[in-house]
């Protein structure tokens, strides 16, 4: 009887685990969320990117002419699986050579989702994406 209760007991909670999500954003489709991006300056003196892109809230793309530094941008979103996010910024720092470290982040509804970090002595044009799993 011991084995039963026991067997019964470890049954549920691998149950129990079976039925979490993987991934803590997902949930059911299409669901409204908060969208932010931002990309900083995070050593150097760069004051400004030559252009900074972003998927919109209507899944269209908008660009940003010398937009300063620190860039952030957020707007609510109805979005479904398999769609995606994107940042890209052109970063010319020949008004100030050498080099310099620069961070891009996608968060949704407040939990960062994509990140990450560069340093470099050139132009650059880097991009991150996210995709809805």
């Amino acid at each position: 009887m011991k084995k039963l209760s026991i067997l019964f007991f470890l049954s549920v909670i691998l149950f129990s685990n079976a039925c979490k999500p993987d991934n803590p954003l997902a949930q059911t489709y299409p669901r409204e969320v908060t969208i932010e991006y931002r990309a900083t300056i995070v050593s150097g003196s760069v004051a400004k990117a030559v252009n900074t892109s972003y998927v919109n809230a209507t899944g269209g793309t908008s660009d940003v002419a010398d937009a300063p530094f620190p860039f952030k941008t957020s707007f609510k979103s109805t979005v479904d699986r398999g769609d995606a996010l994107s940042l890209s910024v052109f970063i010319n720092n020949s008004a100030n050579p050498g080099s310099y470290g620069f961070k891009l982040e996608i968060l949704v509804d407040g939990k960062v989702v994509e990140s990450e970090t560069n340093t470099t002595s050139a132009p650059i044009i880097k991009a991150i994406a996210y995709i809805f799993p």
